[in-house]
């Protein structure tokens, strides 16, 4: 099954990038939004794991060493892949706090590594994938105009999800939680 790990934002962060997302989408049609609900900061793609990877990383899930406090952030600033000619994803990226979730996310792939599964070879940057191109894609210039929104908010969990590809969309079902204390990091 195809497996990730991610931080799933809480209503207050949905629902200040919904009409950010919305308005893009209105001016480039070749954007497609990802549905609100499913937006998160992904931590690890796994891909495809087997029912013996899928139970070892729920064992790791309910390990309580993992569990530290909320991860206080805000939002910084918009940006694209690629970096040159037409953008194919547009995201939002972490200012404030960016630092606490790298740490998590680094703490979390020794613990993933340590269980055989690779490291992502890309590196770690937290943001949150707003829109995928399709055709055409978009400008080069597709974010001038748009601002990220002011928000700080707290990020509670860490989820392992199982995403299924369906025609829709992905649909994301959980798998393991981690639920971090109250008490901000």
């Amino acid at each position: 099954m195809r497996v990730f790990a991610a931080l799933p934002l809480p209503r207050e962060a949905l629902d200040a990038l919904a009409p950010l997302a919305t308005a893009l989408c209105a001016r480039w049609p070749g954007l497609r939004p990802i549905r609100t609900a499913g937006l998160h900061l992904t931590l690890h793609f796994f891909g495809e794991v087997d029912e013996g990877g899928v139970r070892r990383l729920v064992g790791l899930w309910r390990e309580p060493d993992l569990r530290g406090p909320s991860l206080a952030v805000s939002f910084g600033s918009l940006g694209r892949f690629p970096e040159r000619g037409g953008p194919r994803v547009i995201w939002i990226g972490i200012g404030g706090g960016a630092g606490l979730v790298c740490d998590f996310q680094r703490t979390l792939e020794s613990r993933i590594t340590d269980l055989g599964f690779r490291a992502d070879p890309k590196g770690f940057s937290p943001h949150v994938t707003l829109a995928r191109a399709g055709t055409p894609a978009p400008p080069p210039d597709a974010l001038d105009g748009f601002a990220a929104p002011r928000l700080d908010f707290i990020l509670g969990e860490c989820v392992l999800f199982q995403s299924i590809l369906e025609p829709h969309g992905p649909t994301y079902v959980p798998l393991a939680t981690i639920t971090f204390d109250r008490g901000e990091r």
